[in-house]
């Protein structure tokens, strides 16, 4: 399995512009960690409120959606 560090080990080298200062990469490190943090924490939160695995799996393709979208818009807005 794949760690955290991993993970972003391999976001930074296509995300991070390789003109980032140290507290640019610190920050941007920091924001990816927080959005794993809170990725567990809902996924946790799932259990601790005993949804079922349906609603849970609904949930997270909900949250999978948002995201998707989330990108989709950014690619739009980099296109104009």
């Amino acid at each position: 399995m794949n760690t955290i560090q991993a993970e972003w080990e391999n976001f930074s080298k296509g995300a991070i512009s390789p003109l980032a200062n140290s507290d640019q990469i610190a920050d941007a490190k920091m924001a990816f960690y927080a959005g794993a943090w809170s990725m567990m924490g809902m996924q946790h939160r799932l259990v601790e409120e005993g949804y079922s695995e349906n609603a849970g799996v609904a949930i997270m393709g909900g949250v999978y959606e948002e995201m998707t979208n989330f990108f989709k818009s950014l690619e739009a807005s980099d296109e104009k």
